[in-house]
Order: structure tokens, then sequence, then C-alpha cells
């Protein structure tokens, strides 16, 4: 379990993030109320083994779902507005379908 904080309030936690497949998750004791979805999510691809670029280099970017909710939040959401204490997100990985290099 580990922590996310600098000095910012901790409101919310313990939070459980779990990768697409729900095979991999990681608990976070407490996660500032400011911070955004994109802030936590950044912070913990590397403590959940997930890669940040695909086979061709190019970055990947997730989306969070909450299991509660049943719904995708907002990159930009604060976690004191969209969370609750015991709440499980699922990490999705974000297809951009036709992206491509234009040749």
């Amino acid at each position: 379990m580990s922590t996310l904080t600098n000095e910012a309030p901790v409101d919310i936690g313990p939070i459980t993030l779990t990768d697409v497949t729900g095979q991999k998750s990681h608990r976070v004791s407490k996660i500032p109320s400011e911070a955004t979805v994109n802030e936590v999510v950044q912070r913990l691809l590397g403590p959940m083994s997930q890669p940040t670029h695909d086979s061709e280099g190019r970055p990947l970017t997730y989306g969070v779902r909450s299991e509660r909710e049943s719904r995708f939040l907002g990159g930009n959401e604060k976690i004191g507005d969209v969370l609750q204490p015991n709440d499980t997100l699922r990490l999705m990985p974000t297809v951009d379908a036709g992206r491509g290099t234009g040749g």
C-alpha cells in the first residue's frame, strides 16, 4: 500500500486501482483531495507495472472507470469531488482509432 502525499490535505482513501483485466491491483491508503484523476493515474502506472508507451513507442493514455459510479472519470476531475473511501477504479488504456502516420 502506498501514499500519494506531498503537503496537500489528505482526505480520500483507501482507494484500489485495478488494470483492465482485474488481475493487477494497487491499493493507495491516502490521496490528496485536490489531486486530479490524471495526476493519480500518472503516479500509479509505475507501481502497477503498466506500459507508458505502445509497441511503436507512442505514449499511451489511460481512462479511469469508477466501479461505484459505473462511469469514466474525467482526467481533470478532482479526487475529492469524485471518490469516496474504498472506491475501486479500473485503469483502461485509451485506444485512438485511426491514429496513424498520415502516409
